[in-house]
């Protein structure tokens, strides 16, 4: 039953990890200000970690169990595994902060800079110091090996993000035609919604493992649906914070979004003034095949089904 469980987990964060990459990749493309750039690399580098750091650590100690492995294999590698994923989470945490910035038209200051990396050496080094006092003293847990290793984890997402989300609040309290109501103000309360939930499983891990998938779920989750909430009212907020940038219409942030070339673009006008696939061939002297081929792709991008939801897509954009 605990193997089905995880199986179901894992499936939920693969399929969760592919859509906000894909998502985020389709914002950085739509806006080419850099607004969403450090976001699109947030969601890769926090994917890495919870894939190498999160699944390599359950796969691993799970191979381990079943091979009967002794309790000091499984504390190293216990330790080992998130340990060499902590780079990812690191950097992750930066790419957060320069969006943070990047999203109000700023840059990260150098200050701002310092003190992230500040916090993560002193961090590391007490835990560090911890660790080796307790080897030393061979005052070792093997019953829960990752003890230092969450706490690490709660304390680093609970000062990174908060700082994200008091910059955001702070930002938006400064701007005074923004009310609770804005759409920046609603993606915020969702990110904070989360980072609680996110924490709150994070601690219930450390009392008791069973709650581990609760846990692996809300971290994919913690960043998945915020990420869907920008995509769907990026145009709304990007507008709230930066007025003065002028958004690419819907259909070509459409076009644009995902991935739609040259050529495709020429085909879907000439689809969208009522010309046939031989038609189009003869015009732009290609053959029919080449035609249909290109016309799948452009329909597989879209998501349509037919000429005329493709119609339909584009006049209502």
């Amino acid at each position: 039953m605990q193997e089905l469980i995880y199986l179901l987990v894992f499936f939920l964060a693969l399929a969760s990890t592919a859509g906000s990459i894909l998502l985020s990749q389709k914002l950085k493309v739509i806006h080419p200000e850099n607004i969403f750039e450090s976001l699109y690399y947030y969601v890769v580098l926090i994917s890495f970690f919870g894939f190498y750091g999160i699944w390599g650590q359950v796969i691993i100690h799970n191979i381990l169990h079943y091979l009967s492995a002794s309790p000091d294999i499984l504390f190293s590698i216990g330790q080992l595994i998130p340990l060499l994923g902590f780079p990812f989470l690191i950097m992750g945490g930066y790419m957060l902060l320069r969006f943070g910035n990047e999203l109000w038209g700023k840059r990260i200051t150098r200050l701002s800079s310092w003190a992230f990396y500040l916090f993560y050496f002193v961090l590391l080094s007490v835990f560090g110091w911890l660790s080796f006092y307790n080897f030393r003293n061979e005052n070792l847990n093997f019953t829960n090996p990752l003890t230092y290793l969450i706490l690490f984890f709660v304390i680093q997402e609970m000062v990174i993000h908060f700082w994200f989300l008091i910059m955001q609040f702070h930002r938006i309290q400064k701007h005074r035609e923004l009310s609770s109501s804005s759409g920046i103000a609603k993606f915020v309360w969702i990110y904070f919604i989360f980072l609680i939930l996110k924490i709150i499983s994070v601690i219930l891990v450390l009392i008791h493992m069973i709650w581990a998938p609760v846990f692996i779920l809300l971290y994919y989750f913690s960043y998945v649906l915020p990420v869907v909430f920008l995509y769907r009212y990026h145009r709304n907020i990007v507008y709230e914070v930066q007025p003065h940038i002028t958004l690419p219409d819907k259909k070509e942030a459409i076009l644009k979004g995902n991935g739609i070339t040259r050529r495709e673009r020429e085909i879907i006008e000439l689809i969208c003034t009522g010309k046939t696939n031989q038609e189009i061939a003869d015009l732009l002297f290609i053959s029919l095949q080449t035609v249909k081929d290109h016309t799948h792709r452009i329909y597989l991008k879209l998501e349509v089904k037919n000429r005329m939801q493709l119609i339909h897509l584009l006049q209502n954009a």
